[in-house]
């Protein structure tokens, strides 16, 4: 089977959870016998023209990118309906002849190679990462930072930034764009429940979504010992970016008593959507003794980071969809203490294998840190009740047995002289 996986980012560049989830997908599908997979990314590079196309091999995979640093976008529809980007991918495909596609995310690429996917007959599997079809900021958070509904019924006029009503109809013109999108896929995947009722809501039928566990690779786990300390050792991982809302842990940590607990941050700060105001946020916590700051980590050294920590904090305000960083503290045998809301609280058994706190609310957080720090045993209760993670080879395996069901029940199109009826036999 020839399958093309298309993303927003790849490794080493881009190391967000999707784009080291797509990397290690694409591995563990191509360690399989008589598959040959292909990978389709973006790339941000100032040095280099827009719509830039680039090839290399890497890991067994070859993977094309194509830059976009949006100076060449002319209007707010090509910043997700991109025709240099579309004529890129239907050249690509007609180049590979993926006999499927998968696509993990479209932001920074364009919604139109669905179309161009659908003109050659190739099924589409779509993996629901964030919002991004239903909001044009990908996390459900308007300019306030506050939670929303999303854009209904006529869109959202303020968080576009045009003047007027023009906004307001751009917004709908999107939503009617992406409803028309969706449509064309062949069929969802969702990573959390959260993201499949918020999809049933925007319309997809419910036989084309289905709920995915997916997998993460382990292999880097093995053999890392894990060191100790007389105090409780507090970490977050990831961007410093106001979604992620680390703030709170700040100010939970501050009200901690002197000398029960450390924090150690890795990771640095970000702007949300070219908004850098969070630094001022970030630059008013006062200097606090026993806050460590790391700065970001290379992935390969995840493991030995999560050994040195007793507890992971994930303090999103926004509803996360099933946060990469925690199915890695699980399988390093880290529980995790983490906002109660959207894919958070779906992983995360308050008790069991981790302890939620109240959204925002720093207060309630330091809660769950004090628990840790006075009650004796819970700790280690917790680490007992951390479920086994799928790894990336079982969900591969699952993926894989997914696009053969979607090849079956495609209709029989020509393709390199063979039709797909005749295809099942060769899987």
């Amino acid at each position: 089977m020839r399958i093309l996986l298309v993303v927003h980012g790849f490794p080493p560049s881009a190391m967000g959870g999707t784009e080291i989830y797509t990397h290690d997908l694409a591995r563990a599908l191509a360690g399989r016998s008589g598959d040959e997979v292909f990978v389709f990314a973006r790339e941000a590079d100032p040095n280099r023209s827009d719509y830039d196309v680039r090839v290399e091999q890497q890991d067994g995979l070859q993977v094309t990118f194509v830059n976009n640093t949006f100076r060449a976008c002319r209007s707010f529809e090509e910043s997700y309906r991109n025709p240099a980007i579309r004529q890129i991918g239907a050249a690509l495909a007609d180049k590979i002849k993926p006999d499927i596609v998968h696509l993990q995310h479209l932001t920074c690429l364009s919604t139109d190679l669905i179309a161009e996917f659908a003109r050659r007959a190739i099924p589409t599997i779509f993996t629901l990462n964030d919002y991004w079809l239903i909001c044009h900021r990908g996390q459900l958070l308007d300019t306030e930072y506050q939670r929303c509904q999303g854009p209904y019924p006529h869109g959202c006029a303020h968080c576009i930034g045009t003047p007027g009503a023009s906004s307001e109809r751009q917004s709908e013109h999107r939503l009617g764009h992406m409803r028309t999108v969706a449509a064309a896929v062949t069929h969802f995947l969702a990573p959390s429940n959260t993201l499949r009722e918020r999809f049933l809501t925007f319309g997809i039928e419910p036989p084309r979504i289905t709920y995915q566990e997916q997998g993460i690779d382990q292999s880097g786990f093995g053999g890392i010992e894990r060191t100790t300390s007389r105090q409780l050792r507090i970490g977050f991982m990831g961007s410093l970016l106001v979604s992620k809302a680390p703030h709170l842990l700040f100010e939970a940590f501050a009200g901690l008593a002197p000398g029960t607990a450390s924090l150690h941050v890795f990771g640095s700060y970000a702007a949300y959507h070219g908004d850098d105001s969070y630094q001022r946020t970030l630059a008013a916590v006062p200097v606090i003794q026993d806050v460590h700051l790391h700065g970001p980590v290379p992935h390969d050294r995840i493991p030995s980071v999560l050994a040195s920590i007793d507890v992971l904090v994930v303090p999103s305000v926004w509803i996360e969809n099933a946060p990469f960083v925690i199915r890695e503290a699980f399988v390093a045998g880290i529980p995790v203490i983490a906002s109660n809301i959207g894919g958070m609280a779906e992983m995360v058994s308050d008790g069991e294998n981790g302890l939620l706190f109240e959204v925002g609310n720093a207060a309630d957080l330091r809660r769950c840190l004090t628990r840790l720090i006075d009650e004796p045993g819970l700790s280690a209760r917790l680490r007992a009740g951390i479920p086994r993670m799928k790894t990336i080879q079982q969900d591969a395996e699952w993926t894989r047995d997914l696009y053969a069901a979607q090849l079956e029940t495609a209709p029989p199109v020509p393709a390199r002289g063979v039709t797909r009826s005749r295809w099942r036999r060769w899987f």
